[in-house]
C-alpha cells in the first residue's frame, strides 16, 4: 500500500528530494484511508526496510541508526492517524539486529508521544536469528509483540542467499532448522505473553 502511496518510491527517495512534508501528507493520507476502513480492527504497519538486496547489507532499524530522516517521517504520520482517533494503528520494526537498533527507534517514538498512549504496540520483525535468543531482553525493553519473518530467517539460518539463482533449489522454508527456529520463537512468545505471527 505505502509503495503505491508513494509511486513506486520510498520514503528515503521522497527525504532525499527534500519532499518530507508531503512524505508525511501521503503516508497519514494513505494509512489513514486503510486504517479507518478496518476500524476496529488493529493494523500493523511496517516501516520500510531499506533493504538492499542483501541480507546483510545496511538495512532495517540499524539503517535508521545512519539516517532517521525517512523513519521519523513514517513515525509521524502513524501518530497523525493515531492522534485522529484511530487508535488501532500499530508499528513493526523490520529487521532488528540489536537490542540497541530497537532502543534507538522506541526513543524516537517516545519523542513523538507514541509511546505514552496505553494502545500503542510496537512490535519487530523476528528475522534474525539472535532475536530467538534475546526476546526476553527484547519484551522488557517493550516489544509488544513478533511477526517471525520466514523468509530472512531462513537466509540466515541455512546461509543461503534466496536472490542468488544458483542457490534457490536450497532455499527451503520447510528445513528442519527453519521449523525449530519458528517454534521455539512461538514458545518463547507464548511464555512471555506477547502474540506471535508468521509471515512466509
Amino acid at each position: 500500500m505505502a509503495v503505491e502511496v508513494l509511486e513506486g518510491g520510498t520514503p528515503t527517495d521522497w527525504v532525499r528530494d527534500g519532499r518530507t512534508t508531503e512524505l508525511v501528507d501521503r503516508l497519514t493520507e494513505g494509512l489513514l484511508q486503510f486504517t479507518r476502513t478496518v476500524a476496529p480492527y488493529p493494523v500493523y504497519y511496517r516501516t520500510f526496510d531499506g533493504t538492499t538486496g542483501s541480507p546483510l547489507g545496511v538495512r532495517g532499524t540499524f539503517a535508521y541508526t545512519q539516517d532517521s530522516r525517512a523513519f521519523d517521517c513514517e513515525l509521524a504520520a502513524l501518530k497523525r492517524v493515531r492522534d485522529a482517533g484511530y487508535p488501532n494503528l500499530h508499528l513493526v520494526l523490520p529487521f532488528v539486529r540489536s537490542l540497541e537498533e530497537f532502543e534507538f527507534c522506541r526513543q524516537r517514538c517516545y519523542r513523538l508521544g507514541l509511546t505514552e498512549q496505553p494502545s500503542f504496540e510496537c512490535w519487530l520483525m523476528a528475522e534474525v536469528p539472535s532475536v530467538l535468543f534475546l526476546l526476553e531482553d527484547y519484551v522488557a525493553a517493550g516489544v509488544s509483540g513478533i511477526a517471525i519473518g520466514t523468509n530472512d530467517l531462513t537466509q540466515l539460518l541455512l546461509g543461503f542467499d534466496r536472490e542468488n539463482s544458483s542457490m534457490a533449489q536450497s532455499f527451503e522454508l520447510r528445513h528442519p532448522a527453519v521449523l525449530q527456529a519458528i517454534a521455539q520463537l512461538a514458545k518463547a512468545a507464548r511464555r512471555l505473553g506477547i502474540p506471535c505471527n508468521v509471515c512466509i
